[in-house]
């Protein structure tokens, strides 16, 4: 178990970076249909890194050729929604973060960081796709 605190590092200007968050709450409209609302965003601070270990799951075929998605791991101290079960028990889709002029969606979180420092947030992210695109 590690016993060194180095939470202070996430927030130092010479390892984290400025992104923007968007919320994505949803609510369900007077015809029952699910209706996702983008709050206005918010700049965070946050640690970057290129993200590599999902290459495989990540690979988007396309007509004539296949790509690697392009992929980020944020550490953030605080919550991030991610995609997946928590749809319909927290009222949130999943974020958008934007860094570099790129949105990316969570795809994944991991929040086992109680031996570095509580409260943070190790999110894996995607580019999202853009309009029209599938």
């Amino acid at each position: 178990m590690a016993l060194l605190n180095t939470s202070f590092l996430m927030i130092d200007p010479d390892f984290a970076d400025t992104l923007v968050l968007i919320r994505r709450p949803y609510t369900t409209s007077q015809l029952g249909r699910t209706v996702i609302v983008e709050d206005p965003p918010q700049n965070i601070i946050a640690v970057v890194q290129s993200d590599t270990s999902e290459a495989d799951e990540s690979m988007e075929r396309e007509k004539q050729s296949s790509k690697f998605a392009d992929g980020i791991i944020v550490h953030y101290k605080g919550v991030l929604h991610a995609e997946g079960p928590n749809v319909g028990t927290t009222g949130f889709y999943a974020d958008i973060l934007i860094w570099n002029n790129k949105r990316y969606q969570v795809k994944r979180i991991e929040e086992n960081f109680s031996n570095y420092g509580a409260g943070f947030t190790k999110a894996f992210c995607l580019t999202e796709a853009a309009d029209g695109e599938q």
